[in-house]
């Protein structure tokens, strides 16, 4: 296909015309297949990048697979597209876990046997259309075979539908699979990704927001110095036709907090002149925007409204004291987060028990109210992204912050950014480095590939210092890091573009699930293995350096969990896991064994730089897209 952009509308005219809107009853029990009723008037559609595609350029596919980075749009084109053709929904993060005629069990479940057979041949004629969304929660809740199985029940419905029937939408790692494994039982599929606004498509965005602000002239200047100074978030249309990749992929939860901040102002002018003085870019206005927000909610409801009664009749310094500390970012940043857990407040802002409880007393209903909220929810990820980068590193709320992330938070590449942004002493702590981890690696599709680089730098009687690297294109961006000698290393449940190079550190694999996706190189002490299913997929990078190497000194097996492991080889041709140890590990690792390393002979600094040797092949070889890809052949 020559054309590799996309507008939706030219999507919908060329692959979704003619689809009859769904118009039966779905049982109230099901809360995972609806329509959406109303179309959003503030949604703006995207651009789509053709990735892939296994037609001919005036085919029709059967399944179009729509992928993106976390939290950047993918749930609300799903709706788009289901109010707009009026057709269902399939949500997998609220399903329960898929497999083998789900997608039919979820038909007859939702509809009964009368009008279910009805749907299900609309689907096959093509005059039907169905949107199955969060392919990426489906693929980590079940088995790799449990999600084949799901995938088989979409071929059996989409393979003799003359026009597109399903759109599916989700992580990319998650969506190649899919459309690798479509490809692969002949169904025709395209691959498309969720483009980044073009600046047209921004201030469009934006206006939609704030309605008949539109026409202020003063709006129109400082709107347009936002978007112009936030480079690398948004595109030029020249640029998508180029296919350039620009630093960032920000999408809407960008432009809701600069909507936010523009729909609060009632100075526009003084607005843009205090955003000149600051002169900051980038990342760094994102900052400045949220940060823009939290002040004025202090300043209009706090200090304004709340304090003067609260103050009266206190003393000038204690005044002095309180003005400053009170409803602070970090105390707002954590009040956000302990009402959306539903967790009581255990802060004493100024000390004062009696101040301070009828504080707490007025303040407990106003957070009610906070900007930052919507039914008990933070309203986007850039505010829930930094809300996590900013409270992690206070010692006083981190325990708070981890209980959010391990029960609410789904990952969002933007909390990589304002993590390094607020990362001042560069330090990064391993119970934080897998959220960071899977932050960046949703960046990844098929001409962005992320890696990590962890390297041994120190160790004490008690402690293992390392280097942290997270390369993203042709950045780096390094930090430290300090753990106790038995600390486990964990860093998610995808694993691809690794290359750990360490004597002392005790790395672990998911518990539940690990899918290891080569290039990987691992040169530890122990591996902990936990998982009841490992998956080892060389089919998404083929175009990359295709091995996994583990080599460390101890290779455990935990088999604790129901007494067995479940081993999948995604691609049955190319085995590329090899594991390094001193003794043969435990079934069903043991066919990946190779003892036949020999470096013993080396002294302590050959061995040193014959490790350093290999990372850095293995670094080389990972890069088929970029400016390094042209040296790939020699490193071979």
């Amino acid at each position: 296909m020559k054309d590799k952009t996309t507008s939706l509308f030219g999507l919908q005219q060329k692959y979704l015309k003619n689809k009859q809107p769904f118009t039966y009853q779905i049982a109230s029990s099901i809360k995972s297949f609806y329509v959406k009723e109303k179309e959003n008037e503030k949604y703006v559609t995207p651009i789509l990048k053709i990735n892939e595609a296994n037609i001919n350029n005036d085919e029709i596919p059967n399944v179009m697979c729509i992928s993106a980075a976390g939290a950047t749009g993918k749930s609300e084109l799903s709706k788009y597209l289901s109010a707009h053709f009026k057709a269902p929904i399939l949500n997998l993060s609220r399903h329960d876990a898929v497999g083998s005629n789900t997608l039919t069990g979820v038909l007859f479940d939702s509809l009964g046997y009368e009008y279910a057979p009805l749907f299900i041949n609309q689907l096959r004629s093509g005059n039907a259309l169905l949107i199955i969304d969060a392919m990426d929660e489906g693929y980590l809740k079940t088995t790799a075979n449990g999600f084949d199985s799901f995938l088989d029940n979409i071929v059996s419905i989409s393979k003799t539908s003359p026009n597109t029937c399903i759109v599916v939408l989700g992580r990319t790692q998650a969506i190649d699979h899919t459309y690798l494994y479509l490809d692969d039982k002949d169904v025709k599929t395209v691959l498309l990704n969720i483009e980044a606004f073009t600046i047209e498509q921004a201030k469009e965005f934006i206006n939609k927001q704030l309605g008949d602000q539109i026409y202020e002239q003063q709006y129109i200047i400082v709107r347009d110095y936002i978007i112009d100074t936030i480079e690398g978030f948004f595109k030029s249309q020249s640029a998508i036709k180029q296919t350039q990749y620009l630093s960032f992929i920000g999408y809407a939860p960008v432009l809701l907090s600069i909507s936010l901040l523009l729909s609060k102002e009632r100075n526009y002018k003084k607005l843009h002149e205090d955003l000149i003085a600051k002169n900051d870019k980038n990342i760094n206005l994102i900052i400045t925007i949220i940060e823009l927000i939290l002040n004025r909610d202090k300043k209009e409801k706090i200090d304004q409204i709340l304090l003067p009664d609260l103050l009266d009749g206190r003393s000038s310094s204690f005044k002095n004291d309180v003005s400053p500390v009170i409803y602070n970012i970090d105390e707002q940043c954590y009040r956000i987060l302990a009402y959306v857990l539903s967790k009581p407040i255990s802060i004493s802002p100024t000390g004062d028990n009696a101040f301070d409880s009828q504080y707490e007393e007025k303040i407990e209903s106003w957070i009610k109210e906070h900007p930052f909220l919507e039914n008990k929810k933070i309203q986007n990820a850039v505010f829930e992204s930094y809300i996590i980068a900013r409270l992690i590193h206070n010692h006083q709320y981190s325990d708070l912050v981890y209980e959010y992330l391990n029960t609410k938070y789904k990952d969002a590449f933007m909390l990589f950014f304002l993590y390094d942004k607020l990362c001042k002493d560069r330090n990064i702590s391993i119970r934080m480095l897998p959220f960071i981890y899977s932050s960046i690696k949703s960046l990844d599709n098929s001409e962005r590939i992320t890696s990590l680089s962890i390297d041994e730098t120190e160790i004490t009687d008690a402690t293992i210092y390392c280097d942290i690297s997270f390369n993203v294109e042709d950045r780096q961006f390094d930090y430290q890091c300090h753990f106790l000698k038995n600390d486990k290393i964990f860093i998610g449940n995808y694993l691809s573009n690794i290359f750990i190079d360490t004597d002392n550190v005790k790395v672990q694999l998911n518990q539940n699930k690990c899918i290891l996706i080569p290039p990987i190189s691992i040169t530890c002490d122990t591996i902990f293995s936990v998982p009841n299913e490992i998956i080892i997929d060389n089919t998404t990078n083929q175009n990359t350096n295709s091995s996994i190497s583990i080599e460390c000194e101890h290779f455990e097996t935990d088999y604790s969990h129901n007494g067995k492991y479940t081993l999948v080889h995604r691609n049955k041709n190319a085995q590329c896991l090899t594991i390094f140890t001193h003794s043969r590990p435990d079934y069903p690792f043991d066919t990946f064994w190779n003892n036949e390393i020999n470096i013993t002979d080396l002294n302590e600094e050959q061995l040193k730089f014959f490790k350093k040797l290999r990372k850095t092949i293995a670094l080389f070889k990972s890069h088929s897209k970029g400016r390094m890809a042209k040296f790939k052949a020699k490193i071979n």
